[in-house]
């Protein structure tokens, strides 16, 4: 990237949270590549120390001790909000709550930007709810990493859609996840570009090799066993599950991540696990352990506009896939079995298992990649430098 600007991503998943996801990877990239980078997490509410009391407290801790250096030039800070921006009685004034949230947060952003000698920074936003902050820190350009159709999520307030057009019609960039993303966004931005999710290849193949031992919490579950990595969200097509589940009673189905919806259908079912997070460190252990790996997303208008980063971890790992037939996975058929209906899914599972082989396994390694991380981050440093061009063209133009 150009003459290593300061980079600002405002906001981020939970810095240390199990799954690691783009905003993450690409904040160590630019670190590593000489970038000074200041990596805001989405910032929690005072609320918060009710609906998930251990997590509020850590991260209050985090946000007293102030901007916490994680690695050379990779510092990471929190910031509370008052109120929660979306969700129940509140959603209807989710424009004013935001405005107050992101008011007490800007001085305290231009603080410990000053103390850090952060000038003229690349602003990296993850969430149109920081658009206020732009106030509070000059820079010299902005890009909105778009990950999802958020304006599609029932619980996200009305005031994101107009937050974010007015974010994207200030963008210098819009890089969208998926390609799907970019069509359902491309009316708001002329600058819009798609660079879709990847994995860190080296770490998930561990899963292949002998050094790697099978988690122990996995040896006592029947087999064959499908396994899933990630958070459990409403789009987790629960009905594939109960009835493969109940297709196949010899079968174990485990899940591996934090819980976020209401899983009590499955929860009653005796070959259906659910483990909690893992740390991201002991994933491969976890995947050598899978007979197959899983994507049972419903098909709609936000999971449409999705790229999986566990379908690319997965697919480095070389474990047999079986996923919702996805856009952004259709390239990718030929290394997974992509399916549409809950039928397909339990004989899909049958196949994966009966056709499984070392050859495919190192095969779809391979092609992993081709979706590394290290070829997302050239992507996107061309995009910026691409829009660092165009800027100063523009000023040429206008001058």
């Amino acid at each position: 990237m150009i003459d290593h600007p300061d980079i600002i991503l405002l906001y981020g998943p939970t810095w240390d949270a199990p799954s690691q996801v783009s905003k993450h990877h690409f904040a160590r990239h630019w670190a590593k590549n000489n970038h000074r980078v200041l990596y805001i997490e989405a910032p929690p509410h005072m609320l918060s120390f009710i609906t998930r009391k251990n997590e509020a407290r850590r991260l209050w801790n985090r946000y007293r001790r102030g901007p916490i250096e994680i690695s050379e030039r990779l510092w990471v800070h929190t910031f509370f909000g008052l109120l929660p921006t979306r969700g129940g009685i509140l959603n209807p004034f989710g424009k004013c709550i935001n405005r107050l949230n992101q008011s007490m947060i800007g001085p305290q952003l231009r603080k410990v930007t000053s103390k850090l000698g952060f000038k003229q920074p690349v602003i990296v936003i993850g969430s149109a709810f920081a658009l206020p902050l732009l106030d509070y820190i000059p820079h010299r350009l902005l890009v909105y990493h778009c990950s999802d159709d958020y304006s599609a999520i029932p619980s996200f307030p009305a005031v994101f859609k107009d937050l974010e057009s007015d974010l994207m019609s200030r963008c210098d960039a819009v890089i969208a996840t998926a390609e799907e993303l970019k069509k359902a966004k491309s009316h708001l931005s002329k600058n819009i570009f798609t660079v879709t999710n990847g994995a860190n290849v080296e770490h998930f193949a561990k899963a292949g090799t002998s050094q790697t031992v099978v988690a122990e919490d996995l040896l006592n579950f029947k087999r064959p066993l499908v396994g899933y990595v990630g958070s459990v969200f409403e789009w987790i097509d629960q009905t594939w599950i109960i009835y493969a589940a109940n297709r196949l009673p010899e079968w174990s189905f485990v899940f591996i991540g934090p819980i976020h919806t209401d899983i009590s259908r499955l929860k009653i079912l005796p070959n259906v696990h659910f483990l909690g997070p893992r740390p991201y460190e002991e994933l491969p252990r976890y995947l050598k352990g899978f007979d197959i790996a899983t994507v049972p997303f419903v098909m709609d208008k936000l999971t449409l506009c999705v790229s999986p980063v566990k379908f690319y971890e997965y697919l480095a790992s070389g474990v047999p896939i079986v996923a919702t037939r996805l856009p952004d996975l259709e390239p990718l058929s030929d290394y997974a079995y992509l399916v549409n209906d809950r039928d397909g899914f339990t004989s899909a599972l049958q196949h994966a298992i009966a056709e499984d082989s070392p050859e495919k396994r190192k095969k779809r390694t391979e092609i992993a990649k081709n979706h590394s991380w290290e070829m997302r981050y050239s992507q996107v440093d061309a995009i910026i430098n691409k829009s660092f061009g165009n800027k100063k063209t523009k000023r040429t133009g206008d001058a």
